[in-house]
């Protein structure tokens, strides 16, 4: 690869903003911190933290996340391992967890999930409060237009409920849901009305690029690597090994002809400050 389409793809990368890619599930919280900060932060509470280990090899012997910043972004992002067998979810990135680490830096966490089910949600919190919550289902119609009360964890959150119908031409008569979405919207900074939400994917996607916050969409299986099995996306298992690597991701390059509207697709590593690792339980 030559120097200039290195300098590319940098660019590429270093100016992304908003929702990588919604073609398959993953889920990241996103820390307005540098990964320094970050591993100094979580580190005191964790079982177990290696610094930078790209390249590195890891043996899963219990719940773990790995953490990563792009560089020349001011937002560090924290990717969970969902172990099998017995999965179980790391205390650190439950309600009150991030509740404390959004006080401790006092500065926004954003905890994202997209779902292959078609659902896209995410939760805000700064300096220590509930900021923000969003949720978003495709196919479904509005059952019941009444406020929802919503639970996370300790905490009951009222929520206003939207019924959107974002895509018009996807309408079937012989089924009712097909292009309805249905949203659940809480706030303490503003309220915004199902005009304003548009579609689920576009309202979740809008909210990064306000925060100028990416996600790689990058599922923990991205970053891990098995003996002899370089294209692997899966969950790890307890008392596996695998090697912490880089994911190849594409980046779209518009063509240098201005006349050639088409973009070249170019897989690359995006430009990652490292990769941490923690591990929470056994």
């Amino acid at each position: 690869m030559n120097e200039q389409l290195q300098l590319r793809i940098a660019g590429y990368w270093r100016q992304k903003r908003g929702i990588e890619s919604i073609d398959h599930g993953h889920e990241v919280v996103l820390v307005r911190a540098s990964l320094d900060e970050l591993f100094d932060c979580l580190k005191t509470d964790a079982l177990e933290a290696k610094y930078d280990v790209v390249g590195s090899t890891i043996m899963v012997r219990g719940p773990f996340t790995l953490t990563y910043q792009l560089s020349e972004h001011v937002w560090s992002a924290i990717v969970p391992a969902h172990i099998y067998p017995r999965p179980r979810y790391p205390e650190v990135l439950q309600s009150d967890g991030l509740l404390q680490l959004s006080k401790y830096f006092e500065q926004p966490v954003i905890k994202l999930i997209v779902s292959t089910g078609g659902t896209v949600g995410y939760v805000i919190f700064d300096m220590g409060e509930f900021v923000e919550y969003f949720s978003g289902i495709e196919d479904r119609v509005l059952e019941d237009p009444n406020v929802r009360e919503l639970r996370i964890g300790e905490y009951t959150l009222d929520c206003q409920q939207y019924s959107l119908f974002p895509y018009p031409d996807d309408f079937e008569e012989d089924d009712e849901n097909e292009g309805h979405q249905t949203a659940f919207f809480w706030s303490t900074r503003r309220s915004v009305t199902a005009e304003e939400i548009g579609s689920i994917w576009g309202f979740a996607n809008g909210l990064l690029f306000e925060y100028e916050a990416f996600d790689l969409a990058a599922p923990i299986g991205y970053f891990l690597e098995p003996p002899g099995k370089s294209r692997w996306w899966g969950e790890p298992e307890r008392g596996h090994y695998y090697r912490v690597r880089v994911p190849k991701m594409t980046a779209f390059l518009p063509s240098d002809n201005e006349d050639n509207k088409n973009y070249q697709r170019i897989e690359s590593e995006p430009n990652l400050v490292g990769i941490d690792y923690f591990r929470w339980g056994s």
